[in-house]
């Protein structure tokens, strides 16, 4: 097997993920770097592609996102993910608001997508003091709820 060019390399859906994570655990300048992580395969890029394709296969869309289910990990076996921006967002712990809500931890966003109230109002409901159960049991008021269209008319969901 012949070693491939950078150039050949550098098509590889994998190969800018590849160079981003190195950057940000050998090279403190970098301003991703992430001091005393560790990442497998880092010293060579078909090792690094090889166990990452094993571990959880080639990026689903261009806009997916290698992702460390364990933020304090490194980008190891077992640790991996592809998801979107969204799914990066809410992976940032120091950076959501998290409740629990009938006996599950969810952030704001996803208590808003789970009982079909606006974001807006599940913070501000948070903000004023109110409790989990509160924020997904009491009705909001009409315009507050997210409306869906279903068999040519607008209605408004609410889970039960």
């Amino acid at each position: 097997m012949t070693k491939k060019t950078w150039a050949e390399r550098s098509l590889h859906p994998l190969f800018r993920r590849w160079t981003h994570i190195r950057q940000s655990v050998l090279n403190p300048t970098y301003p991703d770097y992430k001091a005393g992580l560790t990442c497998d395969g880092l010293d060579n890029f078909e090792e690094f592609a090889a166990w990452v394709e094993e571990e959880i296969g080639l990026p689903p869309s261009i806009k997916h996102k290698l992702n460390r289910v364990d933020q304090t990990q490194g980008w190891i076996r077992g640790n991996l993910r592809w998801t979107d921006s969204k799914g990066v967002g809410r992976n940032l712990k120091g950076h959501n608001i998290w409740l629990e809500v009938k006996g599950e931890t969810l952030c704001l966003q996803d208590i808003s997508e789970r009982y079909n109230i606006k974001y807006g109002t599940v913070a501000s409901r948070h903000r004023r003091g109110w409790t989990p159960e509160e924020i997904v049991n009491i009705e909001p008021r009409l315009g507050n709820k997210i409306r869906t269209r279903s068999q040519n008319e607008i209605t408004t969901t609410q889970d039960s």
